[in-house]
């Protein structure tokens, strides 16, 4: 059976989602490292739809903040303009893939969503306990994780419909089950969606190797967060089909994360309340 090449044929959708404008604009002025509070509170202002959801993100319970948030730059100074960056990357692509309705094999983006939230969660809780790498950069890393599944759920749901009767029918992971039916993995659209989008090259290595682990991936401490996140969630929780897999993390990853892998049911109890907080939060969204 020919493979399909997603790759390429990613490049002749003419309707591939674009982040907005301001949200481009920031990050590059974020990366560029010159611009001043205001400049980036001026270039944000340019999308209301924007600002409303930073001020009401920075509110929420995900900051626990004293006292309310009521501008924009208010935001950034109180969070930091990497955390203020981060909400708008999370926030713009949930928006570009949303959550929908159920066909008939029960997939829709929510259950694609709410794996990666955990995902993003508990990569920000193992980046607390391990201090490896910074929390809120590996919250974006474990929510945009796996948006390479969200291009094949919006423009090749053939595909993805074949590699999910594959899991059930044979008992295997996506990852492995792709392999039949496609030349480039999930991780490696998402690589390439998020390259289109001019992402931090962190964050494209990340979502293109969070089950390779590249070695050339130029975070590799927050990859290696996400990594073993998915893998605990996909354990403990089940994937976005539902499904259980064994908790084995990548040899670079196990010494990290052993007691964690070791005590699942006594800690995530623990994380819990916050998963369910930012399911509550982004499905409002």
């Amino acid at each position: 059976m020919p493979k399909q090449d997603i790759l390429k044929d990613l490049d002749k959708i003419l309707d591939l989602p674009t982040l907005p404008v301001a949200a481009i604009k920031f990050n590059q002025m974020v990366a560029d490292g010159k611009a001043s509070m205001k400049d980036i509170s001026d270039a944000l202002g340019k999308d209301q739809a924007i600002v409303l959801k930073i001020l009401k993100m920075a509110n929420s319970a995900f900051f626990g903040l004293r006292k309310k948030v009521e501008t924009l730059q208010h935001a950034v100074v109180i969070l930091g303009i990497n955390t203020v960056r981060n909400a708008v990357l999370s926030l713009s692509v949930v928006e570009c893939f949303k959550p929908g309705k159920s066909n008939e094999s029960g997939i829709n983006a929510w259950l694609l969503w709410k794996h990666s939230l955990a995902v993003a969660v508990l990569s920000q809780h193992l980046s607390k306990q391990t201090k490896i790498a910074a929390p809120d950069d590996c919250f974006v890393g474990g929510l945009l994780h796996d948006v390479g599944k969200l291009v094949l759920l919006q423009y090749f749901y053939g595909t993805l419909e074949k590699i999910v009767e594959s899991m059930d029918a044979n008992q295997r992971s996506f990852s492995v089950a792709e392999r039949e039916f496609v030349s480039a993995s999930h991780a490696m659209v998402g690589g390439a969606l998020a390259k289109k989008w001019r992402l931090p090259e962190g964050l494209v290595g990340v979502i293109k190797s969070h089950h390779t682990m590249s070695s050339s991936a130029p975070d590799m401490d927050r990859l290696k967060m996400v990594h073993a996140a998915d893998i605990i969630v996909n354990g403990y929780l089940g994937d976005f089909m539902g499904h259980k897999w064994p908790m084995k993390v990548h040899p670079s990853v196990e010494p990290l994360v052993a007691k964690h892998l070791n005590t699942v049911d006594v800690w995530f109890s623990e994380v819990e309340p916050q998963i369910q907080e930012a399911y509550s939060f982004f499905m409002e969204e």
